[in-house]
């Protein structure tokens, strides 16, 4: 649910398949809201490769349909039906079943090790927040729950990256009401995979259009440099608006959710997705209870 913009290359390596068609999968990369801008080649590989979006999935020997799948050098010019605009989507009510204002309840639940920020509003931020994720997951934790901004330094990722991969299904990491930045692999090394779900969620946060809510971090050099001018990378209808931005090198085995309403996320340089449903419903089942539908159950 946040507006979208990828600048320079993003591969998709594994889409949601989604259902057969006559023509091949119809499959979906990217689901969603409003808006969504791309400098630089986007790459759906398909489905027809060794990495699968589940480990039951056969492909029956078909790809992407040729109107699924994305293979653009020219951004978001030439996107395709794999990128999917649902002005009905609510990622939190989604996943969870209840209403966003009900967040409290998931957040509470006992499942999720919480971590809050120091300050209010939006001066409220988690520090040294990559280092002391990383030793929560070393520590066992596998969902964790983030009050406030976060940001994942070059230097921490590393050591993040790694904690996120020692399980079988990574970890399900919330930042709840706050900016989210992650600075990637540092510059000359290789990338190594997240693995896991990241979900940002922005209830009550108002973003405010100067860039002071990345104040004091290292995403701040990059989106305002120059004496704190807006970087002109940045279309200023996203830049504006950002609450989270991916800066370098950056591999996501799982999936990634933002429910960020008229919110922007701002990737810049490589990013590789890897859609993996089997990772994605292992870890939302230990938080979603079974709930019932009207009518999905008779007594006859």
């Amino acid at each position: 649910a946040s507006n979208l913009y990828f600048y320079t290359s993003v591969t998709f390596t594994s889409p949601d398949p989604v259902k057969l068609g006559a023509d091949g999968w119809e499959c979906v990369a990217v689901r969603y809201k409003d808006k969504i801008g791309a400098f630089g080649a986007v790459k759906n590989a398909g489905v027809n490769h060794s990495v699968k979006p589940s480990s039951d999935f056969d492909n029956q020997g078909k790809d992407c349909s040729p109107d699924h799948k994305t293979d653009s050098a020219a951004g978001s010019s030439n996107f395709k039906s794999d990128f999917l605009r649902d002005g009905k989507i609510s990622p939190f009510k989604d996943l969870f079943g209840i209403e966003p204002s009900d967040h409290n309840v998931i957040r509470d639940n006992g499942k999720f090790d919480i971590l809050y920020g120091s300050g209010s509003g939006n001066d409220k931020r988690l520090s040294e927040c990559g280092t002391k994720l990383k030793d929560r997951i070393n520590a066992g934790k596998a969902y964790i729950w983030v009050e406030g901004s976060c940001e994942i330094t070059s230097a921490q990722y590393e050591g993040f990256s790694e904690a996120m991969n020692k399980s079988k299904n990574g970890a399900f990491i919330v930042i709840h009401d706050g900016s989210l930045s992650i600075m990637g692999a540092p510059s000359g090394t290789t990338a190594k995979d997240m693995k896991g779900v990241i979900f940002h969620f922005n209830h009550d946060y108002a973003v405010p259009t100067d860039g002071s809510n990345w104040n004091g971090t290292d995403a701040y050099s990059k989106l305002y440099p120059h004496g704190g001018k807006p970087n002109s990378l940045f279309p200023p209808e996203f830049l504006s608006t950002a609450s989270f931005y991916q800066h370098g090198a950056f591999t996501l085995l799982g999936g990634q959710f933002f429910d960020t309403k008229n919110q922007s996320a701002i990737f810049y340089t490589s990013s590789n997705f890897k859609y993996n449903s089997d990772i994605v419903n292992e870890l939302v089942s230990g938080l979603a209870q079974p709930r019932w539908v009207k009518g999905s159950w008779h007594d006859f």
